[in-house]
């Protein structure tokens, strides 16, 4: 009888053992997936972190050529100016060499 007894108390601790292994199983298959899904979006914010830092480099470097541009507009304007207030001065001078030096030979002239 104690035989039986015991028996069946190590059959109820074996069932009630495997229950619990099944839920640590399942807790287990959870925390896979949940690890794989992680995984996966650790790597998808990987893949957008890289695309963004090209993005980011590339409009760096766009802004160093346009400020490049900038200053060599800058340069061309100043330019610009400088011919633009000598303008009534050239005109004059143009204006007095062909009224007055078109009877002249091409040697006097210069």
């Amino acid at each position: 009888m104690i035989l039986f007894r015991n028996l069946a108390t190590a059959e109820l601790q074996l069932t009630e053992l495997s229950s619990g292994l099944m839920d640590v199983d399942t807790a287990v298959a959870k925390l896979k997936n949940q690890l794989s899904t992680y995984t996966k979006e650790a790597a998808e914010i990987e893949i957008n972190l890289n695309a963004a830092r090209d993005t980011l480099n590339s409009a760096e470097g766009l802004i160093n050529k346009l400020n490049d541009e900038y200053e060599r507009w800058k340069i061309q304007l100043k330019e610009f100016s400088d011919e633009l207030k000598m303008l009534p001065t050239n005109s004059l001078l143009a204006s007095a060499f062909i009224t007055y030096l078109p009877g002249e030979s091409e040697d006097s002239r210069m």
